[in-house]
């Protein structure tokens, strides 16, 4: 497949460059149409990602993926996650730490919000109202973020929570 193929090559070439400059690659895609190779990347960093973030990162990545073997007439997005992504892998809970999440367990149906405080060896540990919650591998079938949870907002015991309002 077209995607498989040159995915791994651009993300080798633009990933250092991308986190020397402050952001984590949240998704990265790579498609081909009517000639024209279609480069999605999608960034993060903790504050936020704007416009003129977006641009600079452009114009970093630009000339890196014009050596990428393969690929040609690169047209390039690069955007932020939004702020209600739908979290399309488990490594994302590690991009997004201290951001708030809706999780839909695998066995329920309904949604738990919280902040997220940890994703380690496939787990991910959630600071909700009710106290911390841990989900091993395989017991989230769906993520999103939510804006609407504020990390300094005290969601019970948590680092976030134990914040002063200076």
């Amino acid at each position: 497949m077209y995607a498989d193929r040159f995915e791994q090559a651009a993300r080798a070439e633009i990933e250092p460059a991308i986190s020397a400059m402050g952001y984590a690659l949240v998704e990265l895609s790579v498609g081909r149409r009517k000639g024209v190779s279609h480069v999605v990347v999608v960034l993060h960093r903790p504050g936020g990602v704007g416009v003129d973030d977006c641009a600079g990162v452009t114009r970093a990545i630009q000339p890196r993926l014009e050596l990428v073997e393969g690929l040609e007439n690169v047209s390039l997005e690069v955007s932020s996650p939004g702020i209600e992504r739908t979290l399309k892998d488990p490594s994302e809970y590690g991009i997004f730490r201290g951001r708030g999440v809706q999780v839909l367990p695998a066995e329920g149906s309904e949604w738990i919000g919280g902040v997220i405080e940890a994703y380690r060896d496939g787990t991910l540990v959630l600071r909700t109202p009710e106290g911390m919650r841990e989900f091993p591998p395989g017991a989230v079938r769906r993520g999103r973020l939510d804006y609407r949870l504020d990390p300094k907002d005290a969601l019970g015991p948590g680092p976030a929570a134990d914040r002063t309002n200076g």
